[in-house]
């Protein structure tokens, strides 16, 4: 026995709506995490 998936009725999936709250999502992943990853990342040292 499965337990009953919620999917919506008739409802299609927006693209230009998910792709634009996907970029934002990442700009603001990028704004916010950047800095800490970055004082994270100082203790090492990478030679490109």
């Amino acid at each position: 026995m499965s337990a009953p998936v919620a999917v919506p009725v008739s409802k299609p999936v927006e693209i230009k709506k998910s792709l634009i709250d996907a970029v934002v999502a990442g700009l603001l992943a990028l704004i916010v995490f950047g800095p800490i990853v970055g004082i994270v990342l100082d203790g090492y040292s990478f030679n490109l």
